[in-house]
């Protein structure tokens, strides 16, 4: 927001600016009412009156009968004493048939009493170029019911201050308040006192005062004297009835901070304060009461004392009860200090036993670890096959590879079907978090064992290992529905599925379209379509082991196949998983390629001449030393179909998280539950859509064709010729790329700012 631009004035004369001291928002009845229920106001009040002054509803019976029909049971009607009919509710559709009714009379007002609907807050400092329709239109941007707002001046004049009040409707406690760029601190408004100059009565002023004048020093119908002594007459101590010293006016003070601090009405606060008052007043009167004027008045006062005595012997069974009581509760004090002490005895062994686990836990870790680098030096020696010639493993070869690898690894199995031999198996670290799930998965000749792991102590969510082998290649739909619905992301699907399909063979087996079709409605992600991972006797290479896994993290796992076979027909998949529910920090490293050129030119002219390569590689180094800045940023990454909307509806939520932490009210929870369910919302539709639109990519003809025939022209050797090209010239010797590396950098260096390390210890790889 910026401040208005004053008017050009003609030189020699003065433009008089017309400035507004108060703002008042016109809001309905039923809005106010609204916006007060919605912020903590637990019940509001109309007041009806008609153009005379009067109500035209003042009777109790035509009251019942008029608004009985359009109001609730528990609201309240009351008549004051200018004849206005007071309507208190604590419902909404109340206001609303009242005011409708009300406005559809003729001759009839209805308004909304503010006062006890508001919050008053004051902020200052705000520069006077800014009026105050300004801030109000700021506030109704942000959502801040505002029904006035005042500029005040100076006393006696109609220049402005930098303070404005403003009345929010609801309870709130705000400490800050935004307009445009500024932010201004709010303030609790504190009233003054009310006090008529005319009557010198409190609780109004001398603008609405109808009363006759009185003189503030005699508190006579006159203006002022001077010959009387003055006196107040509102306590009679010896000052002005103006004065703000008078026991009055610090009462009506303590009425007004009551009414502030601990949101009562008036009635109720000044009921308080008379009474403190009147009991202070009792108090220092009843030393002035010590003498007795009459024989009368003795014989009450004998007859007092007999029935005090009276009472007093009918309390005396309940005192010695009370003094019994006392007794026991004496003794059960004792038990409980006993008991505690006991308590504390035992945490204080407890503490000392675990910091002895702790003690014997690290020892042991010790000598894992000791034990883990002499077997590592160690040579391993293969466990026979207890069958000749077959060259599958029990379990009980499985248990006697655990006992060898003690310390090592945690191995989960799973016996094979009708059969003594073979199974699955899944392997991992000690230091590895893991727990086998079992699977109610329909019966079929597919073998499955489900393993969850949780990698590293700061790792989020677990990921669910799932290990398959079809001997058969046979997969029911109604089996690969019970899987899908009983995992959860992230989780990866790896094994021996034996089907052919022609993106990764030679020909197609029966269900493979329906398990490709069950991957693509299920947004899972195929990591292996574009390497073959069996390759047997003259047979043609094909595609069976499948790795899947989920989509939320096929950006942070990559897959490696190895050529070395082991004897076998099958290659083993290396899977690497990096920043899994891990949060992270990576530093980049940039530099600014203008300045680099021109510290290399800088230090070339400065260099008569060049003896080695190894001076260019000192000078470029140097130059891109004094030319680069690094910054840290969060490792995370999120799902591709993740974009900007997704950010700034994340960014709302944890800020109206936090709001709901430091101000938890039934509104800020409200705001926050559908901030929430926005994001979700949108996220899901994004998901769905994006999945959905690389689903029906890849489906088409086109891209299939596409697919196929990369994979049927595979070339697998890998190109290890470092090139350069320059003018049509082919660069092989490494000096020569240097040179022609050098004077491209220097005579047209790159304007944008590319993240690059010269160093040789870089982490990253470009």
């Amino acid at each position: 927001m910026t401040k208005r631009k004053p008017e050009d004035v003609e030189e020699g004369f003065v433009k008089d600016r017309r400035i507004n001291f108060i703002h008042i928002n016109d809001i309905s009845i039923v809005d106010k009412a609204t916006a007060a229920f919605q912020k903590g106001i637990s019940c509001v009040k109309l007041c009806t009156d008609s153009k005379s002054g009067a109500s035209l509803w003042v009777k109790p019976t035509v009251i019942n009968a008029t608004f009985g029909p359009i109001t609730q049971s528990d609201d309240v009607f009351s008549i004051n004493k200018n004849k206005k009919l007071i309507f208190v509710t604590k419902h909404l559709s109340s206001v609303q048939e009242v005011t409708r009714f009300v406005t559809s009379v003729q001759n009839a007002n209805v308004r909304l009493i503010d006062t006890n609907i508001v919050t008053k807050c004051i902020i200052r400092d705000v520069d006077m170029d800014l009026f105050i329709e300004d801030i109000a239109a700021e506030l109704t941007n942000q959502n801040i019911a505002a029904s006035k707002i005042v500029r005040f001046k100076k006393k006696g004049t109609s220049d402005p201050i930098p303070i404005v009040p403003i009345e929010e409707i609801g309870r709130t406690n705000r400490s800050e308040i935004r307009i445009g760029r500024l932010i201004f601190k709010a303030y609790k408004f504190i009233e003054n006192t009310k006090l008529c100059y005319k009557c010198l009565k409190f609780g109004h002023t001398q603008i609405r005062c109808t009363n006759d004048k009185k003189c503030k020093n005699c508190g006579g119908s006159h203006n002022e004297c001077s010959d009387v002594s003055i006196k107040c007459f509102h306590c009679g101590q010896a000052h002005d009835a103006l004065s703000k010293e008078c026991s009055f006016f610090l009462i009506e003070k303590e009425i007004i901070n009551l009414v502030r601090d601990k949101g009562i009405s008036c009635n109720e606060a000044s009921k308080k304060v008379n009474l403190q008052t009147y009991a202070q007043i009792v108090r220092d009167h009843s030393s002035d009461k010590n003498s007795v004027k009459s024989g009368k008045e003795i014989a009450d006062l004998r007859e007092a004392l007999k029935e005090l005595s009276n009472i007093v012997s009918s309390l005396i069974p309940k005192v010695n009860d009370i003094a019994k009581l006392q007794e026991v509760n004496r003794q059960s004090v004792g038990r409980i200090v006993e008991i505690q002490i006991n308590l504390d005895r035992q945490v204080e062994e407890n503490l000392n036993l675990k910091k002895h686990i702790e003690a014997q836990r690290a020892t042991i870790e010790s000598l894992q670890s000791k034990i883990a680098v002499l077997e590592s030096n160690l040579e391993y020696n293969s466990i026979p096959s207890p069958i000749v010639g077959d060259d599958q493993w029990t379990l009980a070869d499985l248990n006697q590879f655990r006992v060898v690898s003690d310390g090592v690894i945690s191995d989960f199995g799973a016996d094979r079907q009708n059969s003594s031999k073979g199974g699955l198996i899944i392997a991992t670290n000690h230091d590895i978090l893991a727990q086998q799930i079992s699977l109610s998965l329909p019966p079929s000749e597919v073998e499955s064992l489900t393993v969850k792991i949780w990698l590293g102590p700061n790792s989020e969510t677990p990921i669910m290992i799932i290990n398959i082998y079809a001997p058969g290649g046979k997969f029911r739909t109604n089996w690969l529905e019970s899987l899908s619905s009983q995992i959860s992301s992230p989780f990866v699907i790896l094994g021996d599925s034996k089907i052919h399909h022609l993106a990764g063979s030679s020909h197609t087996s029966t269900d493979a379209v329906s398990v490709l079709d069950w991957i693509g409605i299920r947004h899972m992600c195929v990591l292996n379509m574009n390497r073959f991972t069996r390759f047997q006797g003259t047979h043609s290479p094909s595609l069976l082991d499948l790795t899947i896994c989920s989509a939320d993290i096929v950006n942070n796992i990559s897959l490696e196949v190895s050529h070395d076979m082991y004897d076998s027909d099958h290659c083993p998949i290396l899977l690497s998983l990096c920043n899994s529910g891990i949060k992270s920090k990576v530093t980049r490293k940039c530099i600014n390629w203008g300045q680099f050129s021109e510290r290399v030119n800088e230090n070339l002219r400065m260099t008569d001449i060049i003896s080695s390569i190894e001076d260019l590689t000192h000078i470029f180094k140097v130059s891109s030393g004094s030319s680069s800045y690094s910054f840290t940023r969060s490792a995370h990454q999120h799902s591709p179909w993740w974009d900007v909307k997704c950010n700034y509806l994340k960014a709302l939520k944890r800020k109206l998280l936090r709001k709901v932490k430091s101000y938890p009210s039934r509104a800020n929870w409200t705001a926050y539950k559908n901030m929430a369910g926005t994001l979700r919302k949108y996220a899901k539709e994004r998901k769905e859509k994006f999945w959905d639109n690389t689903y029906q990519e890849a489906a088409s003809s086109h891209q299939v064709f596409c697919i196929v025939k990369a994979l049927l022209n595979k070339d697998g050797s890998p190109c290890v010729s470092n090139l350069v090209l320059s003018s049509g010239t082919s660069l092989t010797a490494p000096l020569a790329q240097a040179n022609a590396i050098a004077v491209s950098l220097i005579k047209r260096p790159p304007e944008e700012r590319i993240p690059l390390d010269f160093f040789p210890d870089s982490k990253y790889e470009f």
